[in-house]
């Protein structure tokens, strides 16, 4: 299964390094800025389950912590649930959950909302079947 991010329009981040890969071990290297400062994120995937699920940690970046689950359920009418199961933590502890936590869940919230309508759209469209055929070729 090939790797692919969105990001929100205005979202200053770029994939720069993808093993093009979920499985276990593999590397995704993302560069850009929150506002001023510039970061790298770099998260490697830990688990793969299909259809089930695929987990990546945060090996380094701007969280303290970072673990995300991507659950695909059944809805119980013939169409699939993608749920997003993330735990992490702001740097500076205390002080950077009573500064910042409000703003990192209100951006994590609407990255995550944009994500899931494209993820939605693509597949609506078919357009995965042909990213996908390509992609075993």
């Amino acid at each position: 299964m090939r790797c692919r991010i969105s990001f929100r329009p205005g979202e200053n981040m770029k994939l720069v390094e993808s093993a093009g890969s979920l499985l276990p071990g593999s590397r995704v290297v993302l560069r850009g800025r929150i506002g001023p400062l510039p970061i790298e994120w770099v998260a490697i995937h830990t688990e793969y389950d299909p259809p089930h699920l695929f987990a990546d940690r945060q090996e380094s970046g701007p969280f303290t912590s970072w673990y995300h689950r991507h659950r695909f359920l059944d809805d119980g009418q013939g169409g699939t649930l993608l749920r997003d199961e993330i735990e992490y933590a702001v740097p500076l502890g205390v002080i950077g959950r009573w500064l910042g936590g409000w703003l990192v869940r209100r951006k994590l919230e609407a990255m995550f909302a944009y994500r899931h309508e494209k993820t939605r759209s693509l597949i609506e469209s078919r357009e995965w079947t042909s990213a996908l055929s390509a992609s075993e070729r």
